[in-house]
């Protein structure tokens, strides 16, 4: 007979019960993967005896163990990330661009990638890290100065922009020619790449790398990821369809293979994704189940602040037009009518700029009269006015900012003062709208999400350390309509244990935002706060522990 482990904690520190007390003990159950009980330290280690004496009179093995001491809080949901898209970038050996300056140290890294000999020169080289706002006059020509024919395209910090060599234009160009429908964002001659032009660069040098290889690497991607205290994560859009396939092929791996649940508990796709999906389920490659069970639909009303594609209301302080309108209203309506057909009933929509979310909360009104179980999500959600946060709070609609992007405030040069309304948590939270967070990549890190969303400069940004884990545990569960995300009896055992001393680290305090403008700084930031997870739970199982 299979022996189940119940595992008794007693933190010192916990956030995600009602009581903060010392004494306080709870209880997991290996066999359910829940929590099954809680109360003081007495009455639990009673409990666990009694419990283990039952078992062992009836004979079913039954295991204990005990963890004192340290800060419990739930296992933390990334909202807003995309694993199955930037999990490969160690196979791909991309270029990291986050210390480079000036131009000229941006195609020396070029040059030192290109005639690496470690590199397989027949594939195409991906740079990432460019800072825009210090690196103004980069083009396509230069790129291919450092590099001579070969496929090349660096991408800004955001990833919304990448300036392309021309090699990696024409295969844009080609590639973008082949869609049935007009693509957001834009191609210049000078070979600046914008939206979903450049992510047709990195669909493209995705695609030179054999499947099993990427992923063999997305699952080491997600298993890292419960080293960070991440124990399930939104995919927002995997761009490509291979990669899309590789998530769901991996996801029956998984469920084969592993002895917990899939991490990736929803998996987001565009509406030209769509149309290939409602393809494969005329095919019977995929069920209704399978849509139904796990994809939802993505949308973007606009681009990046980045590279002037988010949508305003007033024009770029630097002299740049309102930014761009990406997925149209009749896209848009085509859409929401094929994921009705296929089931889907959860919808998002990336909405940066003020005129973009004004325009996406007439998407939601819409998508939320046709069914009563329908919900719709804003992503990023960067730049509300007070008045669309009014219309925005109702049941069934959700906003996933990413904290972040508090580092936006380096568009100071595009927005003006508009840069301290950026990311408002405690204004949306205000408004009663549920909130959940995410990091979209940058960096990877919810614990470096929460720790600005707590230290954000302005009032309107700022929140506590309680309503910074809540809003990156519970209301994801809520969203998916399951039962994790607290410290209570009947919920899903993910649970993460860290040093005391996070808890200080993370709790509110002076404004400390500035501090982390380059990736090098953020990312060491990220990797301090992890330092301090000692041990990782999902459903009750062991999953990481600290050397």
């Amino acid at each position: 007979m299979k022996s189940r482990t119940l595992t008794q904690f007693t933190p010192a520190l916990i956030i995600g019960h009602a009581t903060q007390q010392n004494g306080f003990s709870f209880v997991t159950d290996s066999s359910t993967g829940t929590i099954v009980k809680t109360g003081s330290e007495e009455t639990i280690t009673s409990w666990v005896a009694n419990e283990k004496n039952r078992a062992d009179d009836a004979s079913q093995p039954v295991s204990i163990e005990r963890v004192h001491g340290g800060f419990a809080f739930p296992g933390l949901t990334d909202a807003h990330s995309h694993p199955l898209l930037f999990s490969t970038m160690g196979m791909q050996k991309f270029v990291f661009l986050y210390d480079c300056k000036s131009k000229q140290e941006i195609l020396q890294a070029l040059a030192e990638a290109s005639a690496d000999p470690e590199r397989d020169q027949s594939k195409s080289i991906i740079a990432i890290g460019w800072h825009r706002g210090l690196v103004q006059d980069l083009t396509g020509d230069n790129v291919a100065d450092a590099v001579g024919n070969k496929k090349t395209a660096v991408f800004e910090l955001s990833f919304h922009g990448a300036i392309v060599s021309p090699a990696m234009a024409t295969i844009i160009q080609q590639e973008a020619e082949k869609l049935p429908t007009t693509l957001g964002g834009f191609l210049h001659s000078d070979g600046e790449a914008t939206e979903n032009f450049a992510m047709i660069a990195l669909n493209y040098a995705d695609d030179e790398y054999d499947v099993d290889e990427k992923r063999k690497a997305i699952k080491q991607g997600l298993l890292h990821m419960f080293s960070t205290g991440v124990t399930s994560v939104h995919d927002m859009c995997s761009v490509s369809m291979s990669r899309l396939l590789n998530g769901l092929e991996l996801r029956q791996e998984w469920s084969d293979n592993e002895n917990t649940p899939f991490p990736i508990t929803q998996l987001y796709v565009n509406r030209l994704q769509l149309t290939e999906i409602a393809q494969l389920v005329e095919d019977g490659t995929l069920s209704h189940d399978d849509v139904s069970n796990l994809l939802e639909l993505k949308l973007f009303a606009d681009g990046s602040l980045g590279s002037h594609t988010a949508l305003m209301e007033r024009r770029y302080d630097d002299g740049q037009d309102n930014g761009l309108i990406f997925d149209t209203e009749s896209q848009i309506s085509s859409a929401l009518d094929l994921a009705t057909e296929l089931g889907i009933t959860k919808v998002a929509i990336h909405a940066i700029g003020d005129a973009a979310i004004n325009k996406a909360i007439g998407t939601a009104t819409t998508w939320l009269s046709w069914k009563a179980k329908n919900q719709f999500r804003f992503e990023h959600f960067e730049l509300p006015t007070a008045e669309a946060m009014i219309r925005a709070s109702r049941p069934g609609v959700a906003v996933v900012p990413q904290p972040n992007f508090l580092l936006d405030y380096r568009y100071a040069d595009r927005l003006g003062d508009r840069v301290k309304r950026l990311c408002p948590h405690r204004s949306i939270l205000d408004h009663n709208i549920t909130m959940m967070l995410g990091t979209d990549c940058m960096p990877p890190s919810m614990l470096f999400a929460i720790y600005l969303a707590t230290h954000a400069e302005e009032h309107c940004q700022r929140i506590s350390l309680e309503e910074a884990i809540y809003a990156a545990t519970k209301p994801a569960a809520q969203w998916e309509g399951t039962s994790r995300g607290t410290i209570e009896e009947g919920q899903t055992a993910d649970i993460v244990i860290a040093d005391e001393k996070l808890f200080d680290e993370l709790s509110a305090g002076p404004p400390d935002v500035r501090s982390y403008e380059e990736g090098p700084t953020a990312n060491a930031k990220a990797a301090e706060l992890e330092g301090h997870i000692q041990r990782v739970y999902r459903s009750g199982k062991l999953v990481h522990k600290r050397p």
